[in-house]
């Protein structure tokens, strides 16, 4: 809900009073849920946004005063790390690229196992927390981009792109790999 607006009155001050009473306005949501204890600001469960890209298709950010060169930290993102992390750990093989937050965190540009949260009953070493999971839209008009993502959602523990559109060893472009994939399924 967006706030009402604020009337200020009085006499001109300049002091901290009237810097504090002038920058202490409640709204009547924010008066209603204080007064009934409800809580005003919750950050759980957390949002977690996946990267959707094709290879070296991904976003770089540079900082105005970094010289332009290739940095292979740059060019990490969710989905390469996953891609990794699927080649290092036999636990992220069975998962889909979406169930990824859920027992890892996205720590330095790269996807570290949950310390804290619900144990796992087969696995008693694995967390597992409370994740809104988001992978990025894509339009069905973007080709390539829109069926790889597709596959995201169907196709466990994935370590290359390749990997990905490979069926029976036959490197299949995205499109006929998920029309494979639908004829598997049915």
């Amino acid at each position: 809900m967006k706030g009402s607006d604020q009337l200020c009155f009085g006499v001109n001050r300049e002091d901290e009073v009237a810097q504090y009473l002038n920058g202490r306005y409640i709204g009547p949501s924010e008066a209603v849920s204080t007064i009934l204890g409800f809580p005003i600001h919750n950050r759980e469960p957390a949002v977690i946004r996946l990267q959707v890209h094709l290879p070296e298709q991904q976003q770089v950010f540079y900082q105005e005063n970094e010289t332009i060169q290739h940095n292979n930290n740059m060019t990490k993102t969710t989905l390469t790390e996953f891609f990794d992390l699927c080649v290092r750990d036999p636990f992220a093989k069975t998962l889909y690229y979406v169930d990824i937050p859920r027992f890892y965190v996205w720590n330095n540009k790269r996807w570290q196992r949950r310390k804290a949260g619900m144990r796992i009953q087969p696995h008693p070493h694995i967390f597992e927390a409370n994740i809104i999971r988001r992978v990025y839209r894509v339009s069905p008009n973007s080709g390539n981009l829109y069926y790889m993502r597709l596959l995201l959602h169907h196709v466990t523990g994935p370590v290359s792109f390749d990997e990905l559109k490979t069926v029976h060893g036959v490197i299949l472009p995205f499109i006929q790999r998920c029309m494979q994939r639908e004829r598997i399924a049915a």
